[in-house]
This record gives structure tokens, C-alpha cells and sequence, in this order.
């Protein structure tokens, strides 16, 4: 897509407003289907070491079973302790899922502006060389409401990525967190003037 020139007929202000707004839109694009790739390796990276974590518990327990004598029974038995403490202190079971779903999320979101993006395009192609002015000020408006589209929605599974972290922050906590701000008391009514009489 290319810019109007103030030569076919808009104004360089016109024209430089279209070349931000298309600019400003296919920036974000571009991070948005980074956020993706990035959701795509952390899940990953936390799907290896679910299966991981669930192989030694699996082989943890069924070495214990068998009896392979009490030092390896002992030490056995720690692994899967520290296996199974990994995956629940760190959430790592939740964040696989969280990740999965974000990348999904934004794989469908990405889909969702190309195909908005090319529906109202094609509509305006028509009066892109008759009418000019009109051509850049509608596509400045769409890129604009499709820009603002795509952050709100960003900032939507961003939030929902970030409340997934909180929460294995808060595992990581061995006291119950503070729920809002404690009751203040009450100020104590004023003393009495001397030799007044109570009522």
C-alpha cells in the first residue's frame, strides 16, 4: 500500500498522515505476531519441562515400587519430591496452558485485522485515483480504528498472561497476602471536662 503523493492530488498533511497511520498500524502488526512467536517458545519451553517433570514422576514411582534397594528407593523418592514441587510452586502446568492459549489468541487476532484490513480496503480502491483526498481520509480513519482494535485486544491477553503470573508469584509466598487495607479503629471519644458530670 502506498502512500498518496500531495502531486495526485492530497495535501502533504493529508499524505503524512496516511503514512503514519500506516506505519503506526503495521508496526503493531508486526509486534503482535512477535508477542505470538514469543507465546509459541514459552510454550514450548514449558511443555518440555511438563513432560520432563512427568517422566520422573512416572519412572520416580515406578522404581520406588520395584525396590532397587534404600538408598535408591531414598533417593528416588527426592527426585519425585522436587519434580512435583517445581511444577506446583512455579504454576508450570497453568503457564502451559496460559501460553498455548495466548498464542492461539493472538494467531486468531492477527488473522482477524488482515481479513478486516483487506474487506475495507478493497472497498475504497475504487475512489483511490478519482477521489484522492476522500481515499487517504477514510484509509487514515481505518488504519486508526483498526491500530486501536488491535492494542485493546493486545492488552487483553497480555492481562490475562500477567494474572497467570501473579499467581505463581503468589505460590511462591509462604504467607496468606494481605486482602485489601485493615479496618482503622475508631477515634476514642473526647474526655470529660474536669467537674462535669456524667449524664
Amino acid at each position: 500500500m502506498t502512500p498518496p503523493q500531495s502531486s495526485a492530488g492530497v495535501g502533504s498533511d493529508l499524505a503524512n498522515s496516511f503514512s503514519l497511520a500506516q506505519t503506526a498500524f503495521e508496526n503493531l502488526m508486526a509486534a503482535t505476531v512477535q508477542a505470538k512467536e514469543s507465546a509459541e517458545t514459552r510454550f514450548k519451553w514449558s511443555k518440555c519441562l511438563a513432560v520432563g517433570l512427568k517422566l520422573i514422576a512416572f519412572f520416580g514411582g515406578l522404581a520406588i515400587l520395584i525396590g532397587l534397594g534404600e538408598k535408591v528407593t531414598r533417593g528416588v523418592g527426592i527426585l519425585v519430591a522436587v519434580a512435583v514441587g517445581v511444577d506446583a510452586v512455579f504454576l508450570n502446568h497453568a503457564k502451559l496452558l496460559a501460553f498455548e492459549q495466548a498464542a492461539d489468541a493472538y494467531e486468531v487476532l492477527i488473522e482477524r485485522m488482515r481479513n478486516k484490513f483487506q474487506n475495507e480496503h478493497v472497498l475504497l480502491v475504487p475512489i483511490q485515483s478519482s477521489q484522492p483526498v476522500k481515499f487517504a481520509t477514510e484509509m487514515v480513519a481505518m488504519l486508526t480504528r483498526l491500530r486501536n482494535e488491535l492494542f485493546d485486544s493486545r492488552q487483553q491477553i497480555s492481562k490475562a498472561l500477567k494474572a497467570v503470573n501473579r499467581e505463581a508469584l503468589k505460590a511462591l509466598s509462604l504467607q496468606v497476602p494481605i486482602q485489601g487495607i485493615p479496618n482503622v479503629p475508631a477515634p476514642s471519644p473526647p474526655a470529660a471536662a474536669p467537674g462535669a458530670s456524667a449524664p
